[in-house]
């Protein structure tokens, strides 16, 4: 087979195998009614059904996923169509060609759909992580099923996540993240943009913007179909069960789906357990219908956590639920011809967790022997009692109207609008005898984020063109009016920091983001991307009104956050400048980039909590910050069935204040690997081996520990050793129903930790007490699907 046709061939599986193919159930469905060329296309196309069949069969690969991965939800009606990847697994280099037919963004990271089975993650964070399409993100684990996603060293609260449209964000900063209420086997794509570059989706450094499965449509009569798959895993005795039905007729479709997953503790590369048990379940009920011009999409959907363990943090989990309503809609102005989107959301959160499991026993312990030493008490571990609950809802809506075509001139303007609300109460108490009596203030406290709310309305608006045939450029801006307040009457007003009771609780903020980004056609083969942006973030409401609650956010872990309502919002530019080259039997891209950040939202470390021993945290501005860095990524056909690929990524942050690294920044890695896949067009079986190298992290992070004018600082995080993991993921289709995947993560048990990992100082204290969260070791893991 020749190379021109080899690059449209799946190559591999750090991509995926598309365990999920809308099969037709009956003889009236067209066999590609699941794949649909794109929304620019669709008019040229249905005026030639030769045409049409011709694109459909060619867009077989399920790189069809990220054809438009800037694209706001919801889509029109025929531009996605559930099901739509089919067998086979997504190029990275295929991403790089569609990226570069879309607005000329500095650098983007794509994952399509077909990349779910054979990754195997556990939630969509895990997914990030393991993705070979991926150079821009690192991700701390904080529980099997919670992966904290970082861009480029920003981080929660810098990175603004969208799913099927709904703004998501974390109930409680160290118990689940942005990602990890969204179930991957439900995605259509995933696209990162790691700047400020997506002031469409809302303010933010960067973005994360997840579009998720929409109902299907046929025109041959109703239908239905059912997708079933099952995956076990070696290390914890984890499984996960998914099961999505979906129909339709002409001018409707409808999708009912259920997964259910589970494991126990995992064991390190060391034999070590740790502690991470987990149990969760969502369900999601989707209906869709058309109208002359557009179409209309209901969503509901549910996730369900409970009795899931969080190594080394300070609570686990016992009840975690997310109820989530989507009503959105997307047509065209049969005047105009403006493509228009329309959406209202509304997304609640509560949850409840304590610290009375066996696994929380080294942390019990450490406060306990504080409180001893102290008092002269006698208290065991049993005696200290701990319990959390909170609560955050998300709601908001967004008009959008598009003119023109992204492939040539077009203008889009917008608003938006988001209402968050969030609470947290902890309640501690010590049982003892009348030996060696406690202090009052001691034996029962609590802490708390009292209830607040942030209210955001926005407006932007974008303009792009192509000047010549090879150089185009794009301009956006965007403004915002924010609100914070928190419930005076809940709130303590002598929190334990400096100034906190001094100033107003209830603050406003407006933000400014703007861009301008282009693209160059240097040759055939090679062109150049370049973009500035400019954006400004509120803080949190966490950094703002927390009354110094227990949060497990930096790697030590052990710690106590006090909120600083007068805290600035943070002002971020940054440069990036991309080398993309496409060859037909090779691709790459390298990019660098440097964020400049004024009043960069960080703590300031002043003491320790007196009952608990926990470093206490105050939400500071630092006058000024930087980002800096670099990303590289290529691959290489040897033959029809083997490409070669490798990637590297770097991040350096530094405090410029007080001159220290900034916490959180993961080190230099990379990847290397090799994939097979079967050159025949049905590509019924996909392998790839692939080794990930990370360097050792010296670069340590810093924070202030004082407040006078001369600052001084203290590390918060130690040193952590570089290693090597390697492992294997293929697919094999047994026929057009029934698909086999598998693979191998730490195919040689190496023990190592992350650097973002949490980690407690010191010798445990407990016999077989767990002090650091170390990686899984050697997992295998092995699914069947079933599609009729």
């Amino acid at each position: 087979m020749p190379r021109s046709y080899s690059r449209w061939l799946p190559l591999g599986f750090a991509a995926a195998c598309a365990l999920s193919v809308n099969w037709p159930l009956n003889a009236e469905e067209p066999s590609f009614i699941g794949s649909l060329p794109p929304v620019e296309a669709w008019v040229e196309l249905e005026q030639n059904p030769i045409q049409l069949v011709s694109q459909v069969e060619r867009s077989v690969q399920p790189i069809e996923s990220s054809r438009q991965p800037l694209d706001l939800e919801p889509r029109l009606a025929d531009d996605n169509v559930f099901g739509e990847e089919l067998r086979g697994s997504t190029l990275s280099s295929q991403n790089l060609r569609e990226l570069a037919l879309l607005e000329p963004q500095p650098s983007s990271d794509v994952i399509g759909r077909g990349q779910v089975s054979v990754a195997a993650p556990t939630d969509l964070g895990s997914l990030l992580q393991k993705s070979a399409d991926v150079q821009t993100v690192g991700v701390q684990r904080r529980s099997q099923v919670s992966f904290d996603p970082h861009i480029r060293g920003y981080r929660f609260g810098e990175i603004y996540t969208q799913a099927a449209g709904e703004y998501f964000l974390p109930v409680r900063l160290d118990l689940d993240s942005m990602l990890s209420k969204i179930d991957p086997y439900l995605i259509q794509s995933v696209t990162v943009i790691p700047g400020p570059y997506g002031l469409r989706y809302g303010p933010g450094f960067a973005f994360i913007d997840v579009v998720m499965i929409d109902t299907p449509r046929s025109e041959c009569g109703s239908f239905w179909n059912n997708r079933a798959s099952t995956m076990g895993y070696s290390n914890g005795a984890q499984y996960s069960f998914q099961n999505t039905a979906s129909g339709g007729g002409e001018n409707y479709g409808y999708i009912g789906a259920y997964g259910l997953r589970g494991g126990s503790d995992y064991m390190a590369g060391n034999g070590q357990k740790i502690p991470s048990s987990y149990h969760n379940q969502n369900a999601l009920l989707q209906y869709g219908f058309d109208t002359d011009n557009g179409r209309v999409e209901t969503r509901y959907n549910r996730y369900d956590m409970w009795n899931t363990e969080f190594a080394l943090q300070f609570f686990d989990v016992s009840s975690l639920r997310t109820d989530s309503f989507n009503l959105n809609y997307a047509g065209m102005d049969a005047v105009s011809g403006a493509d228009q989107i329309a959406q209202v959301w509304y997304n609640q959160n509560k949850f409840r967790g304590n610290n009375l499991g066996a696994d929380k026993n080294e942390i019990r312990t450490r406060v306990v022997d504080g409180l001893n030493a102290d008092f002269g008490s006698s208290l065991t571990s049993q005696d200290f009692q701990g319990y959390v609950n909170g609560g955050l809802v998300s709601t908001g809506a967004r008009a959008v109207r598009t003119y023109g075509e992204e492939t040539g001139d077009y203008a889009r303007v917008g608003a938006d609008f988001r209402y968050i609300t969030q609470s947290t109460a902890e309640r501690f108490t010590f049982e003892q005898d009348n030996t060696n009596p406690l202090p009052p203030e001691v034996l029962s406290f609590g802490t708390n984020q009292p209830h607040s709310a942030l209210t955001d309305p926005g407006l932007f608006a974008e303009w792009g063109t192509p000047w010549t045939s090879f150089f185009k450029t794009a301009i956006g801006g965007r403004i915002d009016y924010v609100n914070t307040h928190p419930r005076v009457s809940e709130y303590d007003d002598s929190p334990a920091a400096p100034g906190v009771s001094d100033v107003a609780f209830s603050q406003n903020d407006v933000l400014f983001a703007t861009y301008l980004s282009g693209e160059m056609e240097l040759t055939q083969e090679w062109s150049i991307r370049s973009g500035v942006g400019y954006a400004e973030r509120v803080p949190d409401l966490v950094n703002r009104y927390a009354d110094g609650v227990f949060l497990g956010i930096l790697q030590n872990g052990f710690s106590k956050v006090v909120g600083f309502p007068a805290l600035r919002k943070a002002r971020a530019t940054q440069m990036d400048v991309s080398a993309v080259a496409d060859y037909e039997y090779m691709t790459g891209r390298a990019t660098y980039f440097y964020s400049w950040i004024n009043d960069y939202n960080t703590y300031t470390a002043f003491g320790v909590d007196p009952p608990t021993g926990a470093q206490i945290l105050l939400a500071q501005n630092t006058a000024f910050a930087t980002l800096s860095g670099f990303e590289l990524y290529g691959d290489y056909d040897l033959s029809d069935t083997t490409t070669l690929f490798a990637s590297m990524q770097y991040v350096e942050g530094t405090d410029q204040v007080i001159r220290r690294p900034l916490p959180q920044i993961y080190p230099l890695q990379s990847r290397l690997g090799v994939r097979w896949s079967d050159p025949a067009p049905d590509n019924n079986w996909g392998l790839e081996w692939g080794v990930r190298l990370v360097a050792r992290q010296n670069r340590i992070g810093y924070l202030r520990d004082d407040f006078g004018n001369t600052p001084t600082s203290v590390a918060v995080e130690s040193p952590t050793a570089g290693f090597v993991t390697s492992y294997m993921r293929g697919y094999y289709n047994l026929s057009q129903q029934l698909h086999l995947v598998g693979g191998i993560d730490n195919m040689f048990n190496r023990n190592y930790i992350e650097h973002l990992d949490l980690r407690l100082q010191g010798p445990p204290v407990t016999p077989g007490g767990v002090t650091a969260a170390l990686a899984p070791g050697f997992n295998a893991y092995a699914g069947i699907e079933w599609v009729l």
